[in-house]
Protein backbone atom coordinates (compact mmCIF):
# COMPACT_ATOMS: atom_id res chain seq x y z
CA UNK A 1 0.00 0.00 0.00
CA UNK A 2 1.11 3.57 -0.66
CA UNK A 3 1.33 4.47 3.05
CA UNK A 4 3.60 1.50 3.79
CA UNK A 5 0.91 -0.37 5.69
CA UNK A 6 1.56 -4.11 5.93
CA UNK A 7 -1.31 -6.54 6.10
CA UNK A 8 -0.82 -9.78 8.07
CA UNK A 9 -2.35 -11.93 5.37
CA UNK A 10 -4.09 -11.81 2.03
CA UNK A 11 -7.48 -13.49 2.31
CA UNK A 12 -8.75 -15.04 -0.92
CA UNK A 13 -12.52 -15.17 -1.24
CA UNK A 14 -14.18 -18.55 -1.46
CA UNK A 15 -16.35 -17.39 -4.35
CA UNK A 16 -13.48 -16.51 -6.70
CA UNK A 17 -13.01 -19.06 -9.49
CA UNK A 18 -10.66 -19.30 -12.42
CA UNK A 19 -11.85 -19.14 -16.01
CA UNK A 20 -9.62 -22.09 -16.90
CA UNK A 21 -10.57 -25.67 -16.17
CA UNK A 22 -8.19 -28.45 -15.21
CA UNK A 23 -7.73 -31.06 -17.97
CA UNK A 24 -10.15 -33.93 -17.49
CA UNK A 25 -12.07 -32.22 -14.70
CA UNK A 26 -15.83 -31.81 -14.81
CA UNK A 27 -16.69 -28.20 -15.85
CA UNK A 28 -17.44 -26.10 -12.80
CA UNK A 29 -20.77 -24.98 -14.29
CA UNK A 30 -21.94 -28.62 -14.31
CA UNK A 31 -21.22 -29.20 -10.63
CA UNK A 32 -24.53 -28.98 -8.81
CA UNK A 33 -24.25 -26.82 -5.72
CA UNK A 34 -25.50 -23.54 -4.30
CA UNK A 35 -22.34 -21.94 -5.69
CA UNK A 36 -23.07 -22.99 -9.26
CA UNK A 37 -26.44 -21.24 -9.07
CA UNK A 38 -24.87 -17.86 -8.38
CA UNK A 39 -24.17 -15.25 -11.03
CA UNK A 40 -20.68 -15.43 -12.52
CA UNK A 41 -19.01 -12.23 -13.72
CA UNK A 42 -15.53 -11.65 -15.10
CA UNK A 43 -13.38 -8.71 -14.02
CA UNK A 44 -11.02 -6.98 -16.48
CA UNK A 45 -8.06 -9.12 -15.40
CA UNK A 46 -9.90 -12.28 -16.53
CA UNK A 47 -10.79 -13.47 -13.02
CA UNK A 48 -14.33 -14.81 -12.67
CA UNK A 49 -16.32 -14.14 -9.51
CA UNK A 50 -19.41 -15.71 -7.97
CA UNK A 51 -21.92 -13.07 -6.92
CA UNK A 52 -24.81 -13.61 -4.54
CA UNK A 53 -27.32 -11.02 -5.71
CA UNK A 54 -28.31 -8.64 -8.47
CA UNK A 55 -27.22 -5.74 -6.26
CA UNK A 56 -23.78 -7.28 -5.77
CA UNK A 57 -23.51 -7.80 -9.52
CA UNK A 58 -24.35 -4.13 -10.02
CA UNK A 59 -21.61 -3.10 -7.60
CA UNK A 60 -19.16 -5.32 -9.46
CA UNK A 61 -20.08 -3.65 -12.75
CA UNK A 62 -19.49 -0.19 -11.26
CA UNK A 63 -16.02 -1.17 -10.07
CA UNK A 64 -15.28 -2.98 -13.33
CA UNK A 65 -15.86 0.25 -15.25
CA UNK A 66 -13.70 2.29 -12.87
CA UNK A 67 -10.21 2.46 -14.37
CA UNK A 68 -8.77 3.34 -10.95
CA UNK A 69 -9.66 -0.16 -9.75
CA UNK A 70 -6.90 -2.73 -10.29
CA UNK A 71 -8.24 -5.81 -8.49
CA UNK A 72 -11.42 -7.18 -6.94
CA UNK A 73 -12.02 -10.12 -4.61
CA UNK A 74 -15.29 -11.52 -3.34
CA UNK A 75 -16.05 -12.86 0.16
CA UNK A 76 -12.98 -11.29 1.76
CA UNK A 77 -12.57 -12.71 5.24
CA UNK A 78 -13.01 -13.91 7.80
CA UNK A 79 -12.39 -10.59 9.57
CA UNK A 80 -12.44 -11.05 13.36
CA UNK A 81 -14.08 -8.66 15.82
CA UNK A 82 -15.74 -8.76 19.21
CA UNK A 83 -19.33 -7.95 20.03
CA UNK A 84 -21.06 -8.27 23.38
CA UNK A 85 -17.95 -9.95 24.78
CA UNK A 86 -17.93 -12.69 22.12
CA UNK A 87 -15.55 -13.35 19.22
CA UNK A 88 -17.26 -12.96 15.86
CA UNK A 89 -16.32 -12.96 12.17
CA UNK A 90 -17.41 -10.99 9.12
CA UNK A 91 -16.95 -11.65 5.40
CA UNK A 92 -16.88 -8.52 3.24
CA UNK A 93 -18.80 -9.00 0.01
CA UNK A 94 -16.17 -7.17 -2.05
CA UNK A 95 -12.53 -6.23 -1.54
CA UNK A 96 -11.41 -3.55 -4.01
CA UNK A 97 -7.82 -2.46 -4.61
CA UNK A 98 -7.31 0.95 -6.23
CA UNK A 99 -4.48 2.24 -8.37
CA UNK A 100 -3.32 4.65 -5.64
CA UNK A 101 -2.70 1.75 -3.24
CA UNK A 102 -5.95 2.09 -1.28
CA UNK A 103 -7.86 -1.06 -0.37
CA UNK A 104 -11.53 -0.79 0.56
CA UNK A 105 -13.96 -3.45 1.73
CA UNK A 106 -17.67 -3.30 0.93
CA UNK A 107 -20.77 -4.86 2.41
CA UNK A 108 -23.52 -4.97 -0.23
CA UNK A 109 -27.11 -5.14 1.08
CA UNK A 110 -30.59 -4.06 0.15
CA UNK A 111 -31.89 -1.39 2.51
CA UNK A 112 -34.57 -3.78 3.74
CA UNK A 113 -31.98 -6.37 4.80
CA UNK A 114 -29.47 -4.21 6.66
CA UNK A 115 -30.65 -5.10 10.15
CA UNK A 116 -27.88 -4.29 12.64
CA UNK A 117 -25.14 -4.63 10.02
CA UNK A 118 -24.11 -1.00 10.54
CA UNK A 119 -23.26 -1.80 14.16
CA UNK A 120 -21.14 -4.76 13.09
CA UNK A 121 -19.27 -2.69 10.49
CA UNK A 122 -18.51 0.07 12.99
CA UNK A 123 -17.12 -2.46 15.47
CA UNK A 124 -14.81 -3.81 12.76
CA UNK A 125 -13.68 -0.29 11.86
CA UNK A 126 -12.68 0.47 15.43
CA UNK A 127 -11.20 -2.94 16.29
CA UNK A 128 -9.48 -4.79 13.44
CA UNK A 129 -9.99 -3.10 10.08
CA UNK A 130 -6.50 -1.52 10.12
CA UNK A 131 -4.98 -4.98 9.64
CA UNK A 132 -6.89 -5.65 6.42
CA UNK A 133 -7.87 -2.48 4.57
CA UNK A 134 -8.11 1.31 4.60
CA UNK A 135 -11.90 1.53 4.62
CA UNK A 136 -15.09 -0.47 5.12
CA UNK A 137 -18.27 0.78 3.46
CA UNK A 138 -21.91 -0.21 3.11
CA UNK A 139 -23.42 -0.11 -0.38
CA UNK A 140 -27.18 -0.26 -0.95
CA UNK A 141 -29.53 0.47 -3.83
CA UNK A 142 -29.09 4.15 -2.93
CA UNK A 143 -25.53 4.00 -4.27
CA UNK A 144 -25.91 1.15 -6.77
CA UNK A 145 -28.64 2.66 -8.92
CA UNK A 146 -29.88 1.26 -12.22
CA UNK A 147 -28.79 4.38 -14.17
CA UNK A 148 -25.28 4.09 -12.69
CA UNK A 149 -25.11 0.38 -13.55
CA UNK A 150 -26.27 1.14 -17.09
CA UNK A 151 -23.59 3.82 -17.47
CA UNK A 152 -20.89 1.48 -16.17
CA UNK A 153 -21.99 -1.31 -18.50
CA UNK A 154 -22.04 0.95 -21.55
CA UNK A 155 -18.65 2.48 -20.75
CA UNK A 156 -17.04 -0.92 -20.22
CA UNK A 157 -18.38 -2.05 -23.59
CA UNK A 158 -17.33 1.16 -25.37
CA UNK A 159 -13.77 0.99 -24.07
CA UNK A 160 -13.31 -2.36 -25.80
CA UNK A 161 -14.64 -0.97 -29.10
CA UNK A 162 -13.46 2.64 -29.01
CA UNK A 163 -12.09 4.28 -32.12
CA UNK A 164 -10.16 7.51 -31.53
CA UNK A 165 -10.95 8.87 -34.99
CA UNK A 166 -14.70 8.44 -34.53
CA UNK A 167 -14.48 9.96 -31.05
CA UNK A 168 -12.77 12.99 -32.59
CA UNK A 169 -15.58 13.29 -35.15
CA UNK A 170 -18.12 13.48 -32.33
CA UNK A 171 -16.14 16.17 -30.50
CA UNK A 172 -15.81 18.19 -33.72
CA UNK A 173 -19.55 17.85 -34.36
CA UNK A 174 -20.34 19.05 -30.83
CA UNK A 175 -18.07 22.06 -31.34
CA UNK A 176 -19.84 22.87 -34.62
CA UNK A 177 -23.19 22.68 -32.82
CA UNK A 178 -22.12 25.13 -30.14
CA UNK A 179 -20.58 22.75 -27.62
CA UNK A 180 -23.71 20.76 -26.79
CA UNK A 181 -26.44 18.87 -28.62
CA UNK A 182 -29.21 16.32 -28.28
CA UNK A 183 -27.81 12.95 -29.30
CA UNK A 184 -30.49 12.54 -32.00
CA UNK A 185 -29.52 15.91 -33.51
CA UNK A 186 -25.87 14.93 -33.31
CA UNK A 187 -26.64 11.77 -35.29
CA UNK A 188 -28.50 13.83 -37.88
CA UNK A 189 -25.60 16.28 -38.18
CA UNK A 190 -23.08 13.48 -38.70
CA UNK A 191 -25.35 11.96 -41.35
CA UNK A 192 -23.85 8.90 -43.00
CA UNK A 193 -20.40 9.52 -41.54
CA UNK A 194 -21.31 7.40 -38.52
CA UNK A 195 -24.11 4.89 -38.14
CA UNK A 196 -25.95 5.31 -34.85
CA UNK A 197 -24.31 2.28 -33.21
CA UNK A 198 -20.87 3.77 -33.93
CA UNK A 199 -21.97 7.15 -32.59
CA UNK A 200 -23.36 5.53 -29.44
CA UNK A 201 -20.08 3.68 -28.79
CA UNK A 202 -18.04 6.85 -29.39
CA UNK A 203 -20.24 8.82 -26.98
CA UNK A 204 -19.77 6.29 -24.18
CA UNK A 205 -16.04 6.13 -24.81
CA UNK A 206 -15.96 9.92 -24.49
CA UNK A 207 -17.93 9.71 -21.25
CA UNK A 208 -15.41 7.18 -19.98
CA UNK A 209 -12.51 9.52 -20.78
CA UNK A 210 -14.26 12.47 -19.13
CA UNK A 211 -14.39 14.47 -22.37
CA UNK A 212 -18.16 14.99 -22.41
CA UNK A 213 -20.94 15.42 -19.83
CA UNK A 214 -24.64 14.60 -19.64
CA UNK A 215 -26.69 17.81 -19.45
CA UNK A 216 -29.18 16.95 -16.71
CA UNK A 217 -30.02 18.28 -13.21
CA UNK A 218 -29.15 14.87 -11.73
CA UNK A 219 -27.10 12.87 -14.26
CA UNK A 220 -26.44 10.00 -11.85
CA UNK A 221 -30.18 9.27 -11.63
CA UNK A 222 -30.95 9.59 -15.34
CA UNK A 223 -30.69 7.00 -18.10
CA UNK A 224 -29.13 8.41 -21.26
CA UNK A 225 -31.20 7.98 -24.45
CA UNK A 226 -31.00 9.38 -27.97
CA UNK A 227 -33.06 12.33 -26.72
CA UNK A 228 -30.55 13.22 -24.01
CA UNK A 229 -28.38 16.31 -24.35
CA UNK A 230 -24.61 16.04 -24.01
CA UNK A 231 -21.91 18.71 -23.96
CA UNK A 232 -18.15 18.99 -24.14
CA UNK A 233 -16.69 19.01 -20.64
CA UNK A 234 -15.60 22.54 -19.74
CA UNK A 235 -12.17 21.37 -18.67
CA UNK A 236 -11.77 19.82 -22.13
CA UNK A 237 -13.35 22.61 -24.17
CA UNK A 238 -10.19 22.95 -26.24
CA UNK A 239 -9.96 19.24 -27.12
Amino acid sequence: MSDGRKYPKLIIGGRDITLRQRPGAKPVEERKSIVSNRVTMAFRDGTAHRLESELETGAMELFNANQNVVAIRTQFGAIPFRRDGKNREHFADLCVDFRNGCRNLYAVRNEANIGDLKIELELIRTQTLRHYAHGLHLLTEAQITKPEIYRAREMARAVKLQNSEKMAWVIDALKALGGSAVIFDLATYLGTKLVFAELWTAIWALFHDGLIRHVHPNPAAAVITRLSRIRIAKENADV
